[in-house]
Formats: C-alpha cells, structure tokens, sequence
C-alpha cells in the first residue's frame, strides 16, 4: 500500500517486517496501529481478519497471501475456513487466482474459457453437481488425495456447483504469459 500510495485504515499484527520508515510515515499519518507481541498463539493475517470482522466487514480481499512460502499459502488458504465460519466471505486474490471456499453452493462468474479448480479443503466433499462446466459432475464425490477437480473450464459466463457435505475451494485461475 505504501508503494501505491494509499494509506490504510489500520494496521495490525507484530509489524516484524514493516520497514522502520514505512511504520514512522504512518503513525505520522494518524494510522492506527495494532500492535502485538512476535510470540503469540495466533498469524498476523488471523488477528487482521478478527479486528476486520469486529469492525463489521462482510466480505475480505486477502492481496499478498500467495507467494513463495508455502507454509504462508497454505495457512492463507485455512483461514477462508474461519472466515466462512463466522459468516464472512473471504477472497484469496494475485495477478493469476482468485480463490474461495464454499459451503453448499457456489456461483462462479468468468469468461467463457476460463479456467476453474475445484479441490476439497475438508476430508471429502460429497454430494457435488455442476452446471456450465466443460467437465460437467452428477452428485460426485471430491476426496483429499485425488485431486480430479483441476482445470475445468467454464463454458458460460456464470457456472453453478451445488453440493451436499464438505467445504469446496473454488479457483478461478489463468496462466502467465
């Protein structure tokens, strides 16, 4: 944001990794800051999300939790669950994804051809149905293991999957260039 030039409303977390100047301009800024110990049983993305949700948002674009740590990505991916669970609906988003988690049904919106990914984030998903998809599912069954829900591709601007049990991630995806 810094580089963009646009302030945030509040900053929160250990702040290890904020460059000193970066910190200084803020607070000079009136920039709130929420500051918390390094050692602590919780990630800086999960106490931004609670100081989010306690501020009333109903939907959070998370920018920046893809990267080169898989351990980061992966915990960015588990913390759509905790979002989904206290009713707030949680987008992973870089310049190739946009990733989200579902719980009984979900609407994805593109261009025709676009790609699609369809993985359980829990042990199984079950009941699952699709409508506008090339690769097209009649109350199948996703588990963890066989990853069969990879690079769909929508063939209307708008595709439906339904399903029954589980948590589904929904990756609408496209490659570099």
């Amino acid at each position: 944001l810094y580089k963009l030039g646009v302030p945030p409303d509040l900053i929160v977390g250990d702040l290890d990794s904020i460059l000193p100047g970066v910190m200084e301009y803020y607070a000079g800024q009136g920039v709130q800051l929420l500051r918390y110990p390094p050692e602590k049983d919780d990630t800086d993305q999960r106490l931004a999300l609670r100081a989010a949700m306690e501020l009333g948002a109903t939907e959070v674009i998370l920018l920046g939790s893809i990267g080169n740590r898989l351990d980061h990505t992966l915990g960015s991916l588990s913390v759509l669950a905790y979002l989904q669970q206290n009713g707030v609906r949680g987008v992973i988003m870089d310049e190739y994804n946009e990733i989200t988690l579902s719980k009984g049904e979900a609407i994805i919106r593109g261009e025709i051809g676009g790609q699609v990914s369809l993985l359980p984030l829990t042990t199984s998903v079950t009941g699952i149905s699709t409508e506008n998809l090339q690769y097209s599912l009649q109350d199948a069954v996703f588990e963890l293991g066989n990853p069969y829900g990879i690079s769909n591709v929508l063939t209307a601007p708008e595709a439906k999957v339904t399903f029954k049990e589980g948590l589904l991630l929904v990756i609408k995806s496209r490659d570099s260039r």
